[in-house]
């Protein structure tokens, strides 16, 4: 989880951490010390139908992982990737390695911004640290007047390259 938005050795420079590689090195854990079997999709970062298995060799040979996934028919948990989708990937892994931590730096700078403004309108939400903002709807009022700051707030994101998606709860 977090692959291309969390990443290694956070600090108070760059609170999600460096070089996007998600919530395993986030977190300061080690994939072959925690038997950790790494499985992500690829579609909300990377914009792009995908997913990947990954694991530490000594787990790898203590639990048969890989061979298992290289045997699984690939149609029966999905369709194999297709190539614009890879290409998709390996781009978006090409980018994030050239400046992902400029990235990751405006992102927790939006959400900061973005829970500010919240404030400003009396709106109660919470923020734990990741680019996840709960909003608590209370008054009818307040929400129609959130609801018109957070399009126009989606729409200035997306001309500086932003993209977000407000949606309800529960989806």
């Amino acid at each position: 989880h977090g692959c291309g938005v969390l990443g290694r050795n956070p600090d108070s420079e760059q609170p999600l951490g460096y070089g996007g590689s998600g919530v395993v090195k986030y977190f300061g854990l080690d994939c072959a010390e925690n038997n950790i079997i790494y499985a992500g999709q690829l579609s909300k970062a990377f914009n792009s139908p995908g997913g990947f298995v990954g694991c530490a060799r000594e787990t790898d040979e203590k639990f048969g992982i890989l061979n298992l996934a290289k045997n699984s028919n690939t149609l029966v948990f999905t369709g194999p990737i297709c190539t614009a989708g890879l290409s998709s990937a390996k781009t978006t892994l090409d980018l994030n390695a050239a400046e992902g931590d400029l990235q990751r730096k405006r992102l927790l700078e939006a959400t900061l911004g973005f829970c500010e403004g919240l404030k400003a309108l009396g709106c109660p939400h919470t923020y734990h640290g990741f680019p996840i903002v709960n909003i608590y709807w209370t008054p009818v009022q307040v929400c129609a007047e959130v609801y018109r700051e957070l399009m126009s707030a989606r729409q200035g994101a997306f001309q500086r390259g932003v993209i977000t998606t407000p949606m309800w709860y529960p989806i």
